[in-house]
């Protein structure tokens, strides 16, 4: 018999590479960049579930929303792109239905969130999940980068699967 190694998963996330920029009303400009590898796959593109639903370190239920979307190709040619909000999420499909595509793509989806940063007595937080949670297929890197005001003096960043206590592998408070 002779043994062909073969992925588990025909396709795989790449990189994905989120960039957050606090600004001072309590919203958030993102910028996520995702190094798609379709493989072999023949597919019409993405979808893409943002969490816009979660709850606060009081515990209290907490839900935002994201305008401004814009969908490239990195290079700046954009991607046919719709968008819904359902189930504490919201949903945008990206790609032709008319068109089929294959290979390593990469998509830079930027958006603004509203109403994401909780003002508390003593603090004031963000609590961002860089991917979401729906991914079928595996993120072999990502990164998350946030832009704060410049009193920010903690973080902390987990990774794994929803709930993970696991700290990230490296993570640096940069006070400008």
């Amino acid at each position: 018999a002779m043994l062909v190694p073969f992925s588990a998963f025909a396709e795989t996330i790449d990189s994905f590479a989120t960039t957050v920029h606090i600004l001072a009303d309590g919203s958030a400009e993102v910028t996520e960049t995702i190094l798609y590898d379709f493989g072999r796959e023949n597919r019409h593109g993405i979808y893409r579930n943002i969490p816009v639903e979660y709850r606060d370190s009081d515990g209290k239920r907490k839900v935002f929303t994201i305008d401004s979307i814009a969908v490239t190709d990195g290079a700046g040619t954009p991607y046919d792109f719709s968008t819904v909000t359902e189930g504490g999420d919201t949903r945008i499909k990206i790609g032709n239905e008319k068109v089929l595509i294959n290979g390593k793509k990469t998509y830079e989806i930027t958006y603004v969130a509203h109403d994401v940063v909780g003002f508390f007595d003593d603090h004031d937080e963000l609590y961002w999940n860089a991917t979401g949670n729906e991914w079928q297929f595996p993120i072999v890197e990502s990164s998350a980068r946030v832009y704060a005001p410049a009193s920010t003096t903690r973080s902390a960043c987990y990774i794994g699967v929803l709930g993970s206590a696991e700290p990230c592998a490296s993570t640096e408070v940069i006070s400008a």
